[in-house]
C-alpha cells in the first residue's frame, strides 16, 4: 500500500499507465439509453470531483489495485502499472486534468505526464489519448469538445464506433457543462486535492486470473472481449510483429468489429461479433471432424453456437490443424470488413426468403439455418480460391453462388450430416469457385458427385450453349419462391425464344405456393391432361403420395417427366390459345372425359374437391375402398377429417 497521491504523482511514478486488454469499456460516460444524458454513475462522481475542486477540500477516493510490469529487463526502473480495479476513476481523473491544462493553456507542459495514460484495449482508444494530448484548445473549442473533435478530418468513423472513444467525449461535455456553470476559475494546483491509494497486488503473490472472470466491480467480461484477450495471446505466441499497422490485434479492433457495429447505441454488440467467429469456425470444425450423424456434435454446438465463448482452446485446434490458415481467416475478415465488398453480403442470403431488411450485413443480428452456414462457407470458399484483380468480381461471385443456392436449397442439407455432405461436395468445386459455369460445363459431374442437383446444373448450362438467349428467362424461372432453381421440365423446350419466355412468364405467374389457387385451377388441369397414372399407387394398404404445396415438394412433382409433359402441354394450350391461364384450366376440366383406365383421376378433376384438402393425400385403403383422397393427413371419424373415395364419380366425403 502505498500513501495518499494526486493523479499527477501517481503518473510521475511510472513509465507508463496502461488500461490492459481485458478491461470493459469505459463505462462512467456513457449515455443514459432513455433520456441520453450522461449515466447517474459518471454523473455524480463529475459533480463530486467538481464540488471538492470549487471549495477546495481533499477528497479521499477508493483505492486503486493493479500490478506492476517492467517491459524491459535493462531499464528496471521504468514500471508500468495496470490497473485492474480503477479504470474508470482513473480515465475520468485523465480527462478533468486533460480538459483544466487545455483551459489554462498549458497543454504542452503537461503533455509528457499525460501521453503517460494509454488504453491497451483498442487501438482507437489508445491513438484518441494521443492526439488529445497533441492538441491545443482555446475556450471556443472546449466549450463543446464532442462537436470540435467530430469536425476534424482525422476523427474517422472508427473512433465514431469505439464505444471507449464515444464515452470519453460524452464525458468531456459533462465537464465542460460542470465548469460553465460553476463559473469560477479552478487553478491548476486544486487537482491535487484529488488523491486516491494505489495497492500492487504482485507484492503480494497475487494474480489477476480473478479479473480474467470478473472486472469492473463484478460485472463479467463479454465473450467477445475474453476471446480478444485469447487471441492476442494466441498472435504473442506465433511471434506476430504488433508495432505493424495493420497488426490483427488492430483489425480485431477496427475493421472487423465494423461489420458487428451498428444501430440501437451498438447494443449486442459483442453478441454479433462474436456471432462472427463463431459461424467461421463452425465451418471449419465440420471439415476437420470425421462425424457424419445427422445430429449436430456436442463439442460443436458448446464451442460455436450461442451467446457465450468456450475458450481458445477450440479456436487454436482449427487454426493449427495445417499452415496458412491464420492468414486465411484473415484474408476473409478483411474482405468482409471492407465496404466496397458489402455487396457480397446480398448474393448471400437466401434468393427466395421472404423480404426483409437486415439491419446488419452477413445476417450477424439473427440466429441462422444450416443452409445459411453452408452459404457463408461458399463465400469462403470463394474468397480462398479466388484473387482481387485477377479472377474475383461480383459477377463470377453471383454465378457460384447461384449455383451453390441451387444446390443446397436440398432439404436434405438441413441437418448436420446433409450440412457436411453438401460442405464437402463444394470442397470439391471451390478450386473453380471463379469460373464454376465453364468448369461445369466442361467436366463430367458423375466423377465429382451423383447429386442430382448438381446434375441439372450442368444440364441448364447445356441447355443455355444451345440457347443462349434464353439466360434471363432462365434465372427468372430459378427465382420462383416455389421452384428455388428447380426448373428441369423448362429444359425440353425447343420452340422459339419468344415461345420460352412466354411458357417463363406464365410459369412465375401461376405456379404459386398458395395451395388454394393450385387445388383449384393446376392441378385439376394438370390431372386432365395425363395419360398415365398422377401417382404409382399400388393395390397394398398405405400406399400413397401428396401433392402438399411445400416448395421441395412440388419441385420435385413439377419435374417428374409426366406431370413436366403435362404442364408444358398446359401452357402451350395457353400461348397457342391466346387465353388465360384459368379460362384454359377451367375448360380443360369441363371438357374432360371419364377414362376406365384412369378412373381415379375424373374425380379430381371434376369433382372439386382438391381445396378442401390440407395436403392433397392420395391412399389406397384396401380392396374395400380402393383409392381415396384424404381430407388431411390423419383418418378420425370426426367430422372435419375424413376422405372420398375416387372410385365413384361423385364422391362422397366419409369419417370411416
Amino acid at each position: 500500500m502505498i500513501k495518499n497521491c494526486s493523479f499527477v504523482e501517481f503518473l510521475d511514478k511510472y513509465e507508463a499507465v496502461e488500461i490492459p486488454i481485458l478491461q470493459r469499456d469505459y463505462a462512467q460516460g456513457r449515455l443514459d439509453l432513455q433520456n441520453k444524458e450522461l449515466n447517474r454513475k459518471g454523473e455524480n462522481f463529475i459533480k463530486v470531483l467538481f464540488d471538492h475542486l470549487c471549495s477546495n477540500r481533499r477528497l479521499s477516493m477508493d483505492i486503486i489495485y493493479g500490478s506492476i510490469e517492467i517491459r524491459n529487463s535493462a531499464e528496471s526502473n521504468k514500471e508500468t502499472f495496470i490497473p485492474l480495479d480503477g479504470q474508470q476513476r482513473l480515465t475520468t481523473l485523465w480527462l478533468l486534468h486533460w480538459y483544466l491544462v487545455q483551459w489554462e493553456g498549458k497543454g504542452a507542459e503537461y503533455a509528457p505526464r499525460l501521453r503517460k495514460f494509454t488504453y491497451a484495449t483498442r487501438s482507437t482508444a489508445r491513438e484518441f489519448c494521443k492526439q488529445l494530448c497533441d492538441m491545443g484548445l482555446g475556450h471556443d473549442e472546449l466549450a463543446k469538445p464532442s462537436k470540435y473533435f467530430s469536425q476534424k478530418m482525422w476523427f474517422t468513423s472508427q473512433y465514431g464506433y469505439d464505444p471507449t472513444v464515444q464515452a470519453m467525449l460524452n464525458m468531456l461535455d459533462a465537464i465542460a457543462k460542470q465548469y460553465e456553470e460553476k463559473n469560477q476559475t479552478i487553478p491548476l494546483e486544486r487537482l491535487e486535492q484529488l488523491q486516491f491509494r494505489s495497492f500492487d497486488i504482485g507484492l503480494y503473490n497475487l494474480t489477476d486470473d480473478l479479473y480474467i472472470k470478473m472486472n469492473g466491480r463484478g460485472k463479467q467480461l463479454s465473450g467477445i472481449e475474453n476471446l480478444k484477450a485469447d487471441f492476442v495471446g494466441y498472435l504473442k505466441a506465433q511471434g506476430h510483429d504488433f508495432s505493424n499497422a495493420n497488426s490483427y490485434d488492430r483489425k480485431f479492433d477496427h475493421e472487423w468489429a465494423d461489420v458487428a457495429w451498428g444501430e440501437d447505441e451498438n447494443k449486442g454488440f459483442d453478441t454479433r461479433y462474436l456471432r462472427l467467429f463463431h459461424r467461421y469456425f463452425y465451418n471449419l470444425w465440420i471439415m476437420d471432424s470425421e462425424q457424419t450423424a445427422d445430429n449436430v456434435p456436442e463439442d460443436l454446438k458448446a464451442n460455436f453456437t450461442g451467446k457465450e465463448y468456450a475458450g481458445f482452446e477450440p479456436y487454436k485446434k482449427i487454426l493449427d490443424k495445417e499452415g496458412g490458415r491464420l492468414e486465411r481467416m484473415v484474408a476473409f475478415f478483411d474482405f468482409l470488413a471492407n465496404e466496397d465488398n458489402l455487396v457480397y453480403s446480398k448474393r448471400l442470403l437466401n434468393p427466395w426468403r421472404d423480404e426483409q431488411e437486415n439491419k446488419y450485413p452477413y445476417l450477424l443480428d439473427k440466429d441462422i439455418p444450416m443452409e445459411n452456414r453452408i452459404a457463408l462457407y461458399a463465400m469462403m470458399l470463394y474468397i480462398d480460391n479466388s484473387s482481387e484483380g485477377i479472377n474475383r468480381n461480383i459477377d463470377s461471385y453471383e454465378k457460384w453462388m447461384r449455383i451453390v443456392w441451387n444446390l443446397i436449397i436440398d432439404p436434405n442439407s438441413r441437418n448436420y450430416g446433409g450440412q457436411k455432405r453438401y460442405m464437402d461436395l463444394l470442397s470439391r468445386l471451390a478450386p473453380h469457385a471463379a469460373d464454376i459455369e465453364d468448369f461445369l460445363r466442361t467436366n463430367d459431374m458423375k466423377e465429382i458427385s451423383k447429386n442430382k442437383r448438381l446434375e441439372l446444373e450442368k444440364k441448364k448450362l447445356e441447355y443455355l450453349d444451345k440457347y443462349p438467349n434464353r439466360r434471363d428467362a432462365l434465372l427468372k424461372a430459378e427465382a420462383s419462391r416455389c421452384l428455388q432453381g428447380q426448373v428441369g421440365f423448362l429444359l425440353e423446350i425447343e420452340e422459339t425464344d419468344d415461345y420460352f419466355k412466354r411458357f417463363v412468364e406464365l410459369t412465375v405467374e401461376n405456379i404459386k405456393p398458395e395451395w388454394s389457387w393450385c387445388a383449384e385451377h393446376l392441378w385439376p388441369a394438370l390431372i386432365a391432361l395425363l395419360e398415365k397414372p398422377l401417382f404409382e399407387i399400388r393395390e397394398k394398404w398405405g400406399e400413397s403420395d401428396y401433392l402438399s404445396h411445400n416448395s421441395y415438394r412440388l419441385q420435385d412433382l413439377l419435374n417428374r417427366p409426366h406431370i413436366a409433359e403435362a404442364l408444358c402441354k398446359l401452357f402451350d394450350q395457353c400461348i397457342a390459345q391466346k387465353k388465360d391461364f384459368r379460362t384454359v384450366c377451367r375448360d380443360l376440366c369441363t371438357n374432360y372425359q371419364y377414362n376406365e383406365e384412369l378412373y381415379w383421376h375424373y374425380p379430381l378433376v371434376k369433382g372439386n374437391i382438391l381445396p378442401l384438402t390440407e395436403y392433397g393425400r392420395i391412399y389406397y385403403r384396401g380392396e374395400q375402398e380402393g383409392i381415396c383422397l384424404h381430407k388431411s393427413w390423419r383418418v378420425t371419424e370426426n367430422e372435419w377429417r375424413g376422405y372420398w373415395r375416387l372410385n365413384e364419380k361423385e364422391p362422397i366425403l366419409r369419417t370411416r
